[in-house]
């Protein structure tokens, strides 16, 4: 189960512990925050390594 904290700068952080894995990950929106966990869970869920935020960065604009 993913675990989002809002930080004082604003952002959100989001940690999963699932199956022994670990990941977390900071984004500026809400909606990106549980998109990226929904995604690292079910690739946790795989038997896969939850990855790197998939969401646009700055660098990608």
């Amino acid at each position: 189960m993913a675990s989002i904290t809002k930080l004082p700068s604003g952002a959100y952080r989001v940690q999963i512990r699932r199956k022994g894995r670990y990941a977390s990950e900071t984004f500026l929106r809400r909606d990106d925050a549980h998109h990226w966990a929904r995604q690292a869970e079910t690739r946790v869920d795989q038997g896969l390594a939850p990855n790197k935020s998939s969401v646009s960065s700055l660098k990608d604009l």
